[in-house]
């Protein structure tokens, strides 16, 4: 993002200036713009403590995203100047969990966890944990928590047929060096399914998706959905499969 980070406490920071490009119609923050800081200062916390790109590359090793929860409080609305803070949580069951929270004029704005593994690029498997751990210390950076839980399992509910509504060809735009499409967009491709009556008016409230299976350059994504009310809600839950196989699911709540 071209901001440092730096330490506060036990935590890592960076400040970031709110650009129009990071917004919607209403100026507020996009969860896929949220995403796109969060996986970058990710990246930056993990190095600097020692398990990021650098230590894990050469041994044919990365990050891979598995879960991820984001708590809209109150979207930060354009222009403004951010402060986002990340920290290492530690392990719960196989997953390393990474907590962020967003922060505009020192009020909390966004909260969100993040579920992470290390996997083997070539042979696209996990690490074992015991190496995990040799690796990642297991211990977390900072007690604190910006979500009291860890971000959940997503199934769709038994006796739902959801309706499909596009075909998504993974192409340049969605790619990252990794040469498969970045987790950021898979909550981009979610939102241009949302109807714009929603999201053009509603505030989005939480973001929830489990990443099943990677997806690759030229693949096609069939997206489906199911569309639920509540006096207080409307929310969307998606599911994309490539070749028959879910790749990924995920449930947008907007706040009525």
């Amino acid at each position: 993002m071209g901001y440092k980070i730096y330490n506060t406490g036990k935590k890592f920071s960076r400040d970031i200036t709110l650009t129009c490009d990071m917004v919607d119609r209403s100026y507020s923050l996009k969860p896929y713009s949220f995403m796109n800081i969060a996986q970058d200062i990710a990246m930056d916390g993990a190095d600097k403590l020692g398990f990021g790109y650098e230590s894990l590359h050469p041994r044919k090793m990365a990050w891979v995203l598995s879960r991820m929860h984001i708590h809209y409080l109150d979207a930060p609305k354009w222009p403004c100047d951010l402060r986002l803070d990340t920290w290492h949580r530690g392990v719960d069951g196989p997953f390393y969990r990474r907590d962020y929270q967003l922060w505009v004029n020192e009020k909390l704005k966004i909260a969100a966890t993040s579920s992470w593994v290390i996997l083997n690029y070539e042979t696209r498997q996990m690490v074992p944990y015991d190496v995990m751990n040799s690796i990642c210390d297991p211990s977390p950076q900072s007690e604190d928590y910006a979500m009291e839980s860890s971000a959940p399992r997503i199934r769709m509910p038994r006796g739902v047929v959801p309706e499909k509504v596009c075909d998504h060809v993974v192409s340049y735009s969605d790619l990252d060096f990794n040469g498969h499409a970045n987790n950021t967009k898979y909550i981009s491709w979610a939102m241009d399914c949302v109807d714009r009556e929603v999201s053009g008016k509603l505030p989005i409230q939480d973001v929830y998706i489990n990443y099943n299976r990677e997806i690759l350059d030229g693949d096609t994504v069939e997206i489906f959905r199911t569309v639920s009310e509540s006096d207080e809600t409307t929310s969307y839950l998606f599911q994309g499969i490539v070749q028959g196989h879910e790749a990924f699911i995920a449930k947008l709540v907007f706040r009525k």
